[in-house]
């Protein structure tokens, strides 16, 4: 069984950060990974939504960044 690291795991508690700090991580953290960890853990481990995650990584963007 092989165990991979990420980013997250440097930090104690993730949940200090602010939702879309943690869904920045999340992006990072699944391209580090090359694609080889599934979204929905990845997900599940940042606290963040698995859509939002998902669009995100296909090129969506924020709210925010949209107007």
């Amino acid at each position: 069984m092989q165990f991979h690291t990420m980013a997250s795991d440097i930090y104690y508690d993730v949940l200090e950060f602010t939702k879309a700090q943690r869904l920045d991580l999340a992006v990072k953290a699944w391209e580090k990974a090359d694609g080889n960890i599934a979204i929905r853990k990845i997900a599940q481990k940042y606290d963040v939504c698995y859509k939002t995650l998902r669009k995100r990584i296909k090129g969506g963007i924020s709210k925010v960044e949209a107007s």
